[in-house]
């Protein structure tokens, strides 16, 4: 049995100083990971695609009911303007020139929301492509480095 002569000295070799203190050095590292969480966030990489597509289809479907809803409230207030006339014509005898030409345009007004309604008909979902879901991407990252220039911006403006 043979062994190896034991060395006691050490190999390493001795670190040199930088200068910078470990507080200062852990401080920029924290500052650099900090950096980089925000230009991932302000990437808008945080969102995932199926995030993408739920928020513009529900957009898309608000806008929907919003409309519908509108042309309903519109169509809803065409035909009491022509309910009243009629009752108005039938308790009088007639309606002056007028109030027929309101009648006519009240008439024509509830005809076109209700036909408005009619066209909205349904909402469906609509199949978004790639392009759409990086656009909206696009769209985002903009706005959220918008966000994050404005203050540092304010301030040079200011001073």
């Amino acid at each position: 049995m043979t062994t190896a002569p034991e060395t006691t000295e050490t190999t390493e070799q001795p670190v040199a100083k930088t200068g910078t203190p470990p507080t200062i050095a852990r401080t920029g590292a924290g500052a650099g990971h900090i950096a980089v969480a925000l230009a991932h966030w302000a990437g808008g990489h945080t969102i995932g695609p199926e995030e993408i597509t739920r928020r513009i289809v529900k957009a898309r479907a608000e806008a929907h009911a919003a409309a519908v809803a509108e042309h309903a409230r519109q169509a809803r207030a065409a035909h009491k303007k022509a309910r009243r006339l009629r009752q108005r014509a039938e308790l009088n005898g007639g309606l002056v020139p007028a109030d027929q030409t309101a009648l006519v345009a009240a008439d024509h007004e509830a005809q076109r929301h209700d036909a408005a309604i009619s066209a909205l008909g349904e909402f469906t979902a609509p199949v978004l492509d790639p392009g759409q879901i990086r656009h909206r991407r696009h769209r985002t990252a903009a706005v959220r480095c918008l966000v994050l220039t404005l203050p540092p911006a304010a301030v040079v403006a200011g001073s």
